[in-house]
């Protein structure tokens, strides 16, 4: 046991609920020394972690700490989480062990004997959090315990809670409900019609939950907590000691669940949520141009955006605590971006992945990752408004949308960071899938692993890298001027039936600016079609009406008289045959 300080403590948080996590995030923040080295929500996934860092974590500096959430039991029994506890303690001596518990579960008793340090009440104060975190570094034993006669002064009214409950019992019935039908989408056999019926279910819980959460989740800011003092008096208020009690302010009486909803979600984690459940739906090509994700099985597809979205994650996380602002920001933006998809190209092929490639093994990664320079200048250098994307989701800086700032968490700038989010996701995607085109496109083992069935032929592949290759000059020659004559982006976004191209404003003037060559004279072009367009218009819709007029009333009105004329005659000549006629009859 060391009574010595740590310089630094990394925490592995095993915690299945995501905004339990946003909340200890939100908790440690302002403790540098602090860190969250890595999020699972499963003991499974927790194991493959610690496994891949045996090694690093014997060399990194401080003292690692797993903390794990006892709501765990909604998966596992309490013995076999006691289990669990026991089997990282024995295979992983090096690091400590935390609970982070409700009312009424696992005992500190029973955790104490297989090998737990820490116990903490999952209502604990920020400061009571940390000063358990550093005496379980030290490699002491801290139970912070809930004090029984919680005041029940402060509970929110009857309504409340009967809205919390609703609430809850409706989201628990929608992703119940969500996951039956996306185990019957992966069932192999479905028909077309029941593949559309199923997703179109989806949709519909979809936007069943957005309203319930819209209607019914609490709209509490913060949960506030007092500390309670000894019956001398001799502690301080501000001061954290071992077994102390605690006695909340607000909400003290209610249910776990209740307390771990009224933490608040950030613009952020909401705009990473409503992505991540995009990307369970269809993500079907619906720009009518080819896209290089096309190439991919449906489920690779998916795979690839889900990786990315995790890596954003990552990256987010990391510019948090970095705080890296202003122009600084600006200047390391191509650093981030390809750093992003280095990460993700490592990550979705696998670090030492390897490939037959005439007769020869050969790894994926490195060769790809090579072409890191090229995908900069090709996709990485155009994707549009991302320092202000990052200054959105990690600062909360306001976004300018249509010359008009909207601070974070407005339904504007939700909706337009949702939209460069997705952006984001789909054009990385996009130049992750580029390289290997390049490099591997015919490899037999590549397009058993990656490749849709409608495009394994080495015909139709090459036809497919044709189409790309068309789509970027014709977008490099004409579309892009265009849009920057015009102040727009072409964004894809992903909707209910797949990507989607949308365009939005935003002012492009240094960029117009900077055209030559070619460029320039595309919006020159275009400068003079507006110039000349509406007068030539003008002009011809003149002559037009000349020509109509001509036409009516000259030319139509003396055909009209000589057609009246022609039938006159013909009227005439048949009267003068009748009467001519009746003359002759013979009487």
């Amino acid at each position: 046991m060391s009574n010595s300080q740590p310089s630094s403590i990394s925490l592995l948080l095993i915690v299945p609920s995501r905004i339990f996590r946003l909340g200890l995030q939100v908790a440690l923040k302002s403790y540098p020394e602090i860190t969250v080295m890595a999020e699972v929500e499963t003991p499974n996934e927790a194991l493959t972690y610690l496994q891949a860092q045996r090694l690093s974590m014997r060399d990194r500096p401080g003292v690692g700490i797993i903390a794990i959430d006892t709501a765990l039991e909604a998966s596992l029994t309490q013995n076999a989480l006691l289990r669990f506890c026991q089997t990282l303690k024995t295979s992983y001596p090096h690091y400590r062990l935390v609970l982070f518990t409700d009312p009424g579960t696992v005992s500190w008793q029973r955790t104490r004997a297989v090998g737990v340090d820490g116990y903490c009440p999952k209502t604990a104060d920020r400061s009571q959090l940390v000063a358990m975190l550093k005496q379980v570094a030290m490699g002491e034993s801290y139970q912070v315990s809930v004090d029984p006669s919680l005041s029940k002064g402060d509970r929110p009214s009857w309504w409340t809670r009967v809205k919390h409950r609703w609430y809850l019992w409706g989201i628990r019935t929608i992703s119940d409900v969500e996951a039956k039908l996306k185990a019957q989408l992966n069932q192999p056999g479905l028909s077309v019609l029941e593949r559309v019926v199923i997703r179109g279910r989806l949709r519909e819980l979809f936007t069943a939950r957005w309203c319930i959460h819209w209607l019914l989740a609490p709209r509490l800011e913060a949960v506030e907590f007092q500390e309670t003092t000894d019956n001398n008096g001799d502690r301080p208020n501000s001061g954290i000691y071992p077994n102390q009690s605690l006695v909340p302010a607000q909400s003290s009486s209610l249910d776990p669940e209740w307390s771990e909803s009224l933490i608040p979600i950030s613009p952020r984690q909401q705009v990473l949520e409503t992505t991540a459940t995009h990307l369970q739906f269809q993500l079907n090509n619906l720009t009518h141009t080819p896209l290089e994700l096309d190439i991919l099985k449906p489920q690779k597809r998916q795979e690839l955006l889900q990786v990315i979205l995790e890596e954003w994650e990552v990256l987010l996380e990391d510019l948090k605590f970095s705080q890296i602002q202003g122009d600084r920001l600006l200047s390391k933006k191509l650093d981030f971006l390809r750093d992003l998809w280095s990460a993700v190209v490592t990550q979705f092929f696998g670090k030492y992945s390897r490939i037959m490639v005439k007769g020869a093994e050969v790894e994926i990664v490195p060769i790809l990752l090579q072409d890191i320079d090229r995908i900069q200048a090709e996709y990485l250098e155009k994707i549009p408004l991302f320092v202000d994307l990052l200054n959105y989701l990690v600062y909360e800086i306001p976004l300018m949308i249509d010359n008009r700032l909207y601070a974070a968490g407005t339904p504007e700038a939700q909706k337009r960071a949702e939209m460069l989010t997705q952006n984001l996701i789909v054009q990385l995607g996009n130049s992750v899938v580029n390289p290997l085109l390049n490099h591997f496109a015919d490899v037999v083992a590549v397009k058993q692993i990656f490749y849709d069935q409608e495009l394994i032929t080495s015909r139709k592949i090459e036809r497919f890298r044709n189409d790309l290759s068309w789509k970027s000059r014709q977008q490099q020659w004409f579309g892009e001027p265009k849009a920057i004559f015009e102040s727009q982006y072409s964004l894809l976004v992903l909707e209910a039936r797949g990507i989607q191209k949308v365009s939005i404003y935003a002012p492009r003037r240094e960029e117009l600016d900077q055209l030559n060559g070619w460029s320039l004279g595309v919006t020159l072009i275009l400068e003079g079609r507006d110039a000349i367009a509406p007068r030539l218009q003008a002009l011809v819709g003149s002559v037009g009406q000349v020509l109509i007029y001509i036409l009516t009333h000259i030319i139509g009105r003396g055909i009209g008289l000589v057609a009246r004329g022609v039938l006159q005659g013909i009227g005439n000549s048949w009267s003068d045959s009748r009467l001519s006629g009746n003359g002759d009859r013979p009487k």
